[in-house]
């Protein structure tokens, strides 16, 4: 996957979970005493206590992989923050910045916000969304953000060459087509021309085409051609002796007349 197509997905899944946090603090809140639990949710319950927001921020959480998230209090902290890495609230420094940028960019004006943030050698999408109508946790809002790997820019670079490799082969192909399609057209020419040439004189002859396959058609006329010439030639001989014989023949029928008169 390229670091471009990871970064697009992980946009899409902080900005889902930081709905769906915020969403956890009205008709979520009150689903634990209305309704049994199937187990995953109960195991969440039993793991972060009924009454905890954590629980809400694990329910939030739990169909989007490697994505961190939880609230933020009214005085721009984070608060029952849970890591993708631990499963639970202990986090790292940086995931700790993230959040509190995240909880920074929350104000009344906005009910959502999204923005790219890079430390060190990784780089988070945030998503932020804040927190209009009063609630019993008193929160302003909710954040999620996923960490994204350096790493995988490989992956930009070896899309990026396999694009190019790709446009270059295309070119090549291109070009290596249209080479052919014109060596055909001046070789058609070519064979045409000498076609042209030995119907009024077969001593003429083909010069082969650089194309391979009208190179062999064009010796196979050549040859042809000069088979039907030697031919011809043979004949023109034959019919030159044939006259001779006969005005021989002929000279000894009026010799062999003249002497039986002079007998």
């Amino acid at each position: 996957m390229s670091r471009t197509f990871a970064l697009r997905q992980a946009e899409g899944s902080v900005a889902q979970a930081a709905r769906e946090i915020l969403h956890r603090t009205d008709e979520e809140a009150q689903k634990p005493k209305r309704r049994p639990l199937p187990p995953h949710e109960k195991e969440i319950y039993e793991r972060y206590g009924d009454d905890s927001p954590t629980s809400l921020v694990a329910l939030a959480l739990q169909g989007t992989a490697e994505v961190s998230g939880g609230f933020c209090d009214r005085a721009g902290a984070p608060a029952n923050f849970i890591s993708a890495d631990s499963k639970s609230g202990n986090f790292s420094a940086n995931e700790m910045q993230i959040a509190l940028a995240a909880c920074r960019q929350i104000t009344s004006n906005s009910d959502f916000k999204t923005q790219t943030i890079n430390l060190g050698d990784d780089t988070f999408p945030v998503a932020s969304a804040s927190e209009s109508a009063p609630n019993p946790n008193n929160f302003s809002g909710a954040f999620a953000f996923r960490r994204i790997p350096q790493a995988s820019i490989f992956g930009d670079w070896l899309n990026l060459m396999t694009q190019l490799f790709l446009l270059l082969s295309a070119i090549g192909l291109s070009v290596f087509s249209l080479w052919t399609w014109r060596g055909w057209q001046r070789g058609m020419r070519q064979v045409e021309d000498g076609m042209a040439s030995i119907s009024h004189d077969l001593s003429a002859r083909i010069e082969p085409p650089q194309a391979l396959e009208l190179g062999k058609i064009s010796r196979s006329i050549n040859e042809l051609a000069l088979h039907l010439e030697s031919n011809l030639q043979r004949e023109a001989e034959l019919e030159k002796s044939l006259v001779k014989n006969e005005k021989l023949a002929a000279l000894g029928r009026v010799a062999a007349f003249s002497a039986a008169l002079e007998t």
